[in-house]
């Protein structure tokens, strides 16, 4: 199930791209200064590195918080288990959007010098190389936002279950 909401946000930024692209003339020529090549990369540089020092800080540290959590004496052993699968579930997140992030980087690289080589060419339904290359790069900075939201998302929720004033076994 997740994947195929993760397809679903996937085509729908996409799709919001091609129609920015399509509608919004500084976007879709490339004057708008999002969309130059230099701020592109920088940006996803930034926000990678970003991200990878949390997931560094955060893997650091995430087995003692782990520790002190279940070493707690009023949890009982269901509730070990849910904050074992809480801590398993935000490691994954983590994990996936700054995978995602980095990889970014190179696709962005390898699409801006595909933009810029002449011999390659192709039109898609009229629509050209260059709007096609567009659309790509700014559906990666959209995607690239809701990997950075869902990695703060998933420290907050880190925070949560490591916050809880958990029940006494009885």
């Amino acid at each position: 199930m997740k994947k195929v909401i993760s397809i679903l946000i996937i085509a729908a930024v996409l799709g919001i791209s091609f129609f920015i692209v399509d509608n919004v003339p500084s976007i879709g020529d490339g004057t708008a200064v999002i969309m130059h090549d230099d701020f592109i990369l920088s940006f996803l540089g930034v926000l990678a590195g970003f991200a990878i020092a949390i997931i560094t800080f955060l893997f650091a540290n995430l087995d003692q918080i782990r520790k002190s959590i279940l070493a707690n004496p009023k949890l009982n052993e269901h509730t070990k288990a849910n904050v074992r699968r809480s801590i398993t579930y935000i490691y994954s997140e983590l994990k996936q959007d700054t995978l995602c992030m980095v990889i970014f980087l190179p696709v962005c690289l390898l699409l801006i010098i595909v933009r810029d080589c002449p011999e390659i060419t192709f039109k898609i339904n009229n629509i050209s190389k260059y709007q096609i290359i567009s659309s790509i790069e700014l559906s990666i900075l959209l995607l690239t936002f809701i990997a950075l939201l869902d990695i703060v998302i998933s420290l907050f929720n880190l925070a949560k279950v490591s916050n809880q004033d958990f029940e006494e076994d009885d």
